[in-house]
């Protein structure tokens, strides 16, 4: 009898029933897998097992120092000094200049003269009238303020005795020799006499004021 030639089919069903059935056990014999470079990529793939659940989140981390502060800036220049202010030289109308008056020395004989000066500093518009407050005397219109607070209305210099000794009168005078009248703008003169030998004075404040 004739026998038949197995067609490439069968011998191809063959040898796949072959390595199924033992193949692989023979194989495992004779080789040594030592790395996945000897594995198909389409078997490895084949074999790579699903993703694991996720994990925890990790602890958060420290917040950094805070930098440090920068330096502060320089101080600008300082600017140029301006000009002079004006000088003044005149007291403006319904100002007020205050100072103190005293005079004081021996008498050698009765009706002995001492004299002396105010200067107001500042010149008036015009030349003020001049009054008297006596020690322990009243105040007037013109000048109601004291020894301590002295005033004056203005166009008037108000003369205010704090104390008196062995005094027989006392006088103003200005510049032209006019006793007993207006000061001048500037100031004006003062003189006393003496009632008897020895020491007399008169002394107090004062306060003019420009009209």
């Amino acid at each position: 009898m004739r026998l038949r030639r197995p067609s490439p089919a069968t011998v191809i069903a063959s040898m796949a029933l072959f390595f199924a059935l033992g193949g692989t056990a023979i194989a495992a014999h004779h080789y040594l897998i030592t790395s996945t470079k000897q594995i198909k990529p389409s078997v490895l793939k084949s074999l790579k097992g699903h993703a694991g659940a996720k994990g925890a989140t990790g602890l958060q981390g420290k917040e950094g120092a805070a930098g440090k502060e920068g330096a502060a800036g320089k101080e600008g220049l300082q600017g140029k000094q301006g000009p002079a202010g004006p000088l003044a030289t005149s007291l403006p109308s319904g100002q007020t200049l205050r100072g103190s008056f005293n005079l004081d020395t021996v008498a050698a004989v009765t009706g002995q003269d001492n004299g002396g000066s105010i200067s107001f500093g500042l010149a008036l518009p015009s030349p003020p009238a001049v009054e008297v407050v006596p020690v322990g005397g009243p105040a007037t219109v013109h000048c109601s303020g004291s020894v301590t607070a002295p005033s004056a209305t203005p166009g008037y210099l108000c003369l205010y005795e704090q104390t008196s000794h062995n005094l027989s009168w006392l006088v103003w005078c200005n510049q032209s020799g006019t006793c007993e009248g207006s000061a001048d703008t500037f100031g004006l003169e003062l003189f006393a006499q003496s009632a008897a030998t020895g020491r007399f004075y008169v002394d107090g404040s004062w306060a003019v004021t420009a009209p």
